[in-house]
C-alpha cells in the first residue's frame, strides 16, 4: 500500500485537519489519517479498517461533520485523488475534487454541470443531491452521474454504469454512497455553459406571498431563492429575493 499515513503530532496530520471546512470535524482527533494515491490504496485502507474493527471516516470536500471522528481511521481523498479530466461532453472527477474545481476545468470548453452555490463542496453534495440555481432546468448534480467507481465495505472494487447494472444498486449508491461505499471517481455528462442574469431585491414581508407565487410560476430557466432577516441599519425584517435566469432578458423577474 502506497497511501501516506499521518499520526497525531505530525505536521502532515495537523495540516490535513486544519484544511477541513467543518469546524467540528477539524477539532476531532482521528487515530490516523491515510491519504491514498489510487483506488487500490483506498481498497487497502478499507480492508485495514475492516480487519482491525476501526471506524472509518471519509474526507472529500471536508464539509461534513462526519468526514473525521475521534479515534477513527480517516481516509483523506483530497490530497492525491483530486483530478478532473474533461473528455468531450463528459468529465471524469476523482473523489477528492471540489465542485468548484470541476467548473473551473470545464470553463475553457464552454461546458458545465449544475452544482450548488459553494465552490469547495465535494462528493457529499454530488452523491446525495446538489441543488443549485440551474436545478429547475438541468436537475440535480447527482442526475449528471453516468458511471460510479469505488470500493465496497468488504474492500472489493466496483464499477456501476447507468443502464448497464443492477438498478437497485445504482439508485442506492447515487443516494447514499457516503454510507454504503467509498466512491473514488465518477463520470458525469455536461451541458453547454450559458450566460446568467442575476437580480437581488429587498422585499417587504407583505409582498412575500405574491413573490413566492411568482417564483413558482416562473419558467424552468428561472430560479428564485429567498432569505429572511433584518438588513443592516434597519429594525424591521425583510425578505431578500435572489433570482437567476438563463437569459439576458430578465424583465419578467422584476
Amino acid at each position: 500500500m502506497s497511501a501516506e499515513a499521518s499520526a497525531p503530532g505530525q505536521e502532515s496530520y495537523e495540516q490535513a485537519l486544519s484544511a477541513l471546512f467543518n469546524g467540528d470535524a477539524a477539532a476531532s482527533q482521528p487515530a490516523c489519517i491515510m491519504q491514498p494515491r489510487d483506488r487500490h490504496d483506498v481498497a487497502a485502507v478499507v480492508q485495514q479498517a475492516r480487519s482491525t474493527g476501526a471506524a472509518l471516516s471519509v474526507r472529500g470536500g471536508g464539509h461534513s461533520r462526519f468526514c473525521s471522528a475521534d479515534g477513527a481511521l480517516m481516509l483523506d481523498l483530497s490530497s492525491h485523488l483530486n483530478a478532473v479530466v474533461v473528455e468531450g461532453d463528459r468529465v471524469h472527477v476523482q473523489g477528492g475534487a471540489g465542485m468548484g474545481t470541476v467548473l473551473h476545468q470545464l470553463a475553457p470548453t464552454g461546458r458545465m454541470v449544475p452544482v450548488g452555490t459553494h465552490a469547495t463542496t465535494g462528493f457529499g453534495l454530488l452523491m446525495m443531491g446538489g441543488i443549485g440555481h440551474l436545478s429547475r432546468s438541468y436537475g440535480l448534480t447527482l442526475d449528471c452521474i453516468e458511471v460510479i467507481r469505488g470500493v465496497r465495505a468488504d474492500g472489493g472494487l466496483f464499477t456501476l454504469a447507468a443502464g448497464h447494472t443492477d438498478p437497485d444498486a445504482w439508485r442506492l449508491l447515487r443516494g447514499a454512497a457516503p454510507f454504503l461505499a467509498v466512491v473514488t471517481d465518477v463520470t458525469m455528462r455536461t451541458y453547454p455553459r450559458c450566460a446568467l442574469t442575476v437580480i437581488r431585491q429587498l422585499l417587504q414581508l407583505g409582498s412575500l406571498q405574491q413573490a413566492l407565487m411568482t417564483a413558482e410560476a416562473s419558467p424552468r430557466e428561472v430560479s428564485c431563492s429567498f432569505v429572511l432577516g433584518v438588513p443592516p441599519g434597519q429594525r424591521e425584517p425583510m425578505a431578500m429575493r435572489y433570482c437567476v435566469a438563463q437569459s439576458q432578458d430578465a424583465t419578467h423577474l422584476s
